[in-house]
């Protein structure tokens, strides 16, 4: 199966095939929708392909509080309230919920719940929320939705640690994380912090050279409309980092492991 940077499929001269093989993702869905044989030809199976993928763009759209967190067998029910965002999506809907990915169980005038398994409380800061807290929401992309972001997945690669913010016109806060964000870590390339699109203005490096975090620069409009105005020293924030640096690493990686063994 072909998978990520640089694969090829039989019907590359498509549309979607082109589309899809430029950003360098996961060929699987699409795949399955062609085999369907539905109407529309490649704009169908990209249609479905985003859909399916549950896609998003950094850009937050609004900020909920959490109403409760409940223990329950899979791990935990979320409570969301939405608050003044009309949004009320539908169940099934797919929500990033501070960079989290997650779908909606049910919806009672504007608490939208979520349940969230064991292993997404323990990679993720979901598992600290308390009521009250404040959330960064974004519905999953459509093919109409502007990409002003980045590609997001939604999918936290862990949990990275602030370890300086200087607050004023030149707003600018400091992550420290772990190796599974670390090595995709390019000056003025994208991360996505709580669930926010932001571009890498300084790799921070250790004396052996290897990266260790990153520097962030909000603007005020970013620091209005999410939660990172409060971040404070010690606090936890979901990262993600770009899927598509991750994915041309992993091709890169089964390449040169082929190599080694031939």
């Amino acid at each position: 199966m072909l998978r990520g940077g640089g694969s090829r499929t039989k019907r590359r001269g498509t549309t979607a095939d082109r589309t899809v093989y430029r950003l360098g993702v996961d060929l699987t869905i699409l795949r399955k929708a062609y085999s369907r044989g539905e109407s529309g030809g490649s704009d169908v199976a990209l249609t479905r392909w985003v859909r399916l993928s549950r896609m998003f763009t950094g850009l937050v759209q609004a900020m909920g509080v959490v109403d409760r967190i409940s223990p329950s067998a899979e791990g935990a029910r979320l409570a969301i309230d939405f608050g003044g965002w009309p949004l009320r999506p539908d169940l099934g809907a797919s929500i990033s919920v501070s960079g989290c990915c997650l779908t909606v169980v049910e919806v009672v005038e504007g608490i939208v719940s979520f349940d969230v398994i064991h292993r997404t409380l323990e990679m993720t800061t979901l598992g600290g929320f308390e009521p009250g807290d404040s959330v960064n929401l974004e519905p999953a992309a459509t093919l109409q939705t502007a990409l002003g972001g980045h590609l997001v997945q939604g999918h936290v690669d862990g949990v990275g640690r602030v370890v300086s913010v200087q607050e004023g016109d030149d707003w600018r806060v400091r992550v420290e994380c772990g190796e599974g964000i670390a090595p995709h870590l390019v000056d003025r390339g994208s991360i996505t912090v709580d669930g926010v699109s932001l571009t890498v203005a300084v790799v921070l490096r250790g004396d052996d050279g290897e990266s260790r975090g990153f520097e962030i620069a909000l603007i005020p409009e970013t620091l209005e409309r999410t939660t990172l105005r409060g971040l404070q020293i010690g606090d936890g924030v979901n990262l993600e980092a770009d899927v598509i640096s991750k994915m041309v690493a992993g091709h890169v990686d089964r390449v040169l492991a082929d190599r080694r063994g031939s």
